[in-house]
């Protein structure tokens, strides 16, 4: 039930974020319950931190987005496709922020890794995760 109301929420997220919100957090809520915390949990938290963001909610958004991301690239790689998803959030969010001082270097993450498999890592290059890791919150 957590999964498909997890998938439901990123359909409904980018259209409809006060429906998405609720749906995520009662994925978070299964989820949590039933399995320790993991790749699921992490693509939950960055769908609920896009609602948030979308509903204007931005400070409690950051922080999921970026949780969300550094999960996911820890238990699946930054290429992964729900990795790249999920690194794709706190790109937009900070983007209409207007701080591109930490947009910039996501948004070189994402290009760095557009011309590979969904398989491959996108970080290969090693020079480029000490300029990304500054502009994630910690």
């Amino acid at each position: 039930m957590g999964i498909f109301l997890c998938n439901l929420a990123k359909l409904v997220s980018p259209r409809d974020p006060a429906a998405a919100a609720p749906l995520a957090r009662e994925a978070l809520s299964i989820l949590s319950a039933v399995q320790p915390p993991g790749r699921r949990a992490a693509e939950v938290e960055s769908v609920l931190g896009e609602a948030l963001a979308g509903l204007g909610r931005l400070a409690e958004a950051e922080p999921l987005l970026v949780d969300g991301y550094r999960q996911l690239a820890a238990a699946q790689g930054e290429g992964r496709r729900h990795a790249r998803a999920a690194l794709e959030r706190p790109v937009a969010l900070y983007g209409a922020l207007h701080r591109e001082d930490q947009a910039a270097p996501l948004r070189a993450l994402l290009q760095q890794g557009a011309g590979r498999s969904p398989q491959e890592p996108a970080t290969a290059d090693p020079a480029l995760r000490p300029a990304v890791a500054p502009h994630l919150p910690n």
